[in-house]
This record gives C-alpha cells, structure tokens and sequence, in this order.
C-alpha cells in the first residue's frame, strides 16, 4: 500500500466556508470517482490546542506505486477533464494559511504490518 497524505492550516476566521468548500471538493471527486486512482481518500482535522487555526489533513490510499503513479501522469495532462478539480484547487489555495501546505507519501512494508 501506499499513503499519500496531504496536510494544511485553516485559519479560524475562514473554518465555516473552508468546510463548506470541502463538501463541494469531496462531491466532485465522488462525481468524477474513474479519475481518481486511490483506493480511498479521507478528510479531517488534526486535535491541537491551537487558538487561530485547524490542521486539514487527507490520506489517500493507493494499491501501489503503480496506480499512484498512473494518478500522477493523468494528472499533470493539459486535459479539460481536469478543469473543474483546478479551479476548486485555486480556491482552495485561497482559503488555506499560505505556504501551510506539505504532503508525503509513505509506501508500507508488508513485512512489518501487523493485522
């Protein structure tokens, strides 16, 4: 398996349409399932003490390095298929304490789960 997991700041003052707009996010995604290689992708906020902002965070599931490569190249394509996620990520990018954004992929060794 593979993670992708992306993480976030939300100020405070931006939390109520910030969670409006990731319904919108989260129903394109449902709406365009095929492009989309994971496996399963979740959503949520971080628990921390911190007065002015939430931590955002997503984890994608993919089955291998191969499907999220394949996610990868579809992605990065000049293609009108991926108008609509664009413009919801340049809200996005509104939305969000600037430069808050990282993300890390983890590739699991199946050698060291435990079940």
């Amino acid at each position: 398996m593979l993670y992708n997991i992306g993480e976030w700041k939300v100020s405070k003052a931006n939390a109520e349409k910030f969670l409006e707009f990731m319904g919108r996010f989260v129903e394109w995604q449902k709406q365009n399932r095929k492009k989309f290689y994971y496996v399963q992708s979740n959503f949520g906020i971080l628990k921390n003490e911190d007065q002015t902002a939430e931590t955002w965070m997503y984890v994608d599931v993919y089955e291998d390095q191969e499907s999220y490569d394949k996610f990868g190249e579809d992605f990065r394509r000049s293609n009108p298929d991926w108008a609509g996620f664009l413009r919801l990520r340049d809200e996005f990018e509104s939305l969000i304490v600037p430069n808050s954004y990282n993300c890390e992929v983890i590739v699991t060794k199946p050698e060291l789960c435990i079940e």
